[in-house]
This record gives structure tokens, sequence and C-alpha cells, in this order.
């Protein structure tokens, strides 16, 4: 039988799994969505993509924190 502690650190390691599944989720729309915005720069008029305004729509649409994985991202990849 657990003890209650026992109990707690299941829970929680629990809720760490799950998060960490959570954030390789989020972190793969990222990079999806970095794509996609490197294809629409590719199809737009001026034929090219600026890392600035990815890094910039990233930050707006996911957060400040995922802005700079996609900077990373993108430098790692293109770099």
């Amino acid at each position: 039988m657990d003890s209650p502690h026992e109990k707690v650190l299941m829970r929680r390691r629990k809720e760490i799994q799950m998060s960490n599944k959570i954030k390789a989720l989020e972190d793969d729309l990222v990079v999806e969505r970095v794509h996609e915005l490197m294809a629409e720069g590719k199809a737009s008029a001026t034929g090219g993509w600026q890392l600035s305004n990815i890094v910039n729509t990233i930050g707006e649409e996911f957060g400040a924190a995922q802005s700079v994985l996609a900077f990373q991202y993108i430098v790692d990849s293109y770099g």
C-alpha cells in the first residue's frame, strides 16, 4: 500500500509527464507554423521570408517564449 506521500509524488510525476507532453506538442505546432510562414513568404510578391517577421508572428500567436524557440529553430536549421 502506498503512503500518502508516495501517492502525492506519483500524482506529481504524472502531472510533470503530462506537462512535458503538452510542451512537446506546442513546440511541434510552433515549428509547423514556422514552415507555413516560410512558405507564405516564398509565395509572396517579395519571394522570400524574413526572420523578424516570422519571430514576431510566432510571438503574437504563441507568446514570447515560443518566439525564442522559433528564432533558435530557424537559426539552427537555416543559419
